[in-house]
């Protein structure tokens, strides 16, 4: 997120690729490093980087000598009983995944579907179910332990080590935005792709999860989850 790394999706209009092309993985990494500059000095400024995520999943494959899919299904879901959540390689369309769709005229909705490799960046299949199991293990920390837990939750500091305010700064943890809520500290994740939506919020202080999916593009899934963040406080009360 302070990387510098230059933006995946500039990186597309650049070599003309749009939406509904190709862009494997493989073709993803090798525009990544054909750019020979950053956009700025690492650790200086927060901007949200999809690059980063396809690079990082490109190391987890190194060192663990797995496809990504694999180490996901092996390290994640299958320890946590996540069984209706898988990665793919978004090349081709899954039989298990819902079709995604978005408005092309007042309630008249088209199927819509992007062939791009961004494993790491997104290409994560799950259900409310599985990310509710997900959810749990913020508390428990049944899988990685709570250590690990309380380093994915800690936000970027503000300062750099040699005291420089970052840029843009933004309390941003590993995956997850902190917010406040009258709950107390939750995280969030919005995720948005072609065709489909989504959001993740976990109160640690309470020890709830909310979780909307949407097979819609631009559904509003953060209005509906801040709608059952309401519903539950006036249940509370």
């Amino acid at each position: 997120m302070i990387s510098g790394l230059p933006c995946l999706f500039e990186i597309a209009e650049e070599k003309g690729i749009d939406y509904f092309s190709v862009f494997s993985k493989e073709k993803i990494i090798t525009d990544i490093l054909e750019k020979r500059s950053l956009y700025f000095t690492p650790g200086t400024k927060y901007q949200y980087s999809n690059t980063g995520y396809i690079l990082l999943a490109q190391v987890v494959e190194n060192i663990s000598g797995l496809n990504f899919y694999e180490f996901i299904k092996k390290e994640i879901f299958n320890p946590l009983g996540m069984s209706n959540s898988f990665v793919s390689s978004g090349i081709a369309k899954e039989k298990m995944a819902v079709n995604g769709y978005q408005e092309i005229n007042n309630n008249i909705f088209s199927s819509v579907f992007s062939p791009w490799g961004v494993v790491g960046a997104g290409l994560v299949h799950s259900s409310a179910n599985d990310l509710m199991r997900s959810g749990l293990n913020f508390s428990s920390g049944a899988l990685g332990g709570k250590g690990l837990i309380r380093k994915m939750l800690t936000p970027l500091p503000v300062l750099t080590d040699g005291g420089v305010v970052i840029n843009d700064h933004c309390s941003y943890c590993f995956g997850l935005e902190l917010g406040k809520e009258d709950s107390g500290k939750v995280y969030c994740h919005l995720g948005s792709t072609f065709g489909r939506e989504s959001y993740f919020l976990r109160s640690q202080d309470e020890g709830f999860t909310i979780v909307v999916l949407s097979n819609i593009e631009d559904y509003k899934v953060t209005d509906a989850a801040e709608k059952l963040l309401n519903i539950r406080k006036v249940m509370d009360n």
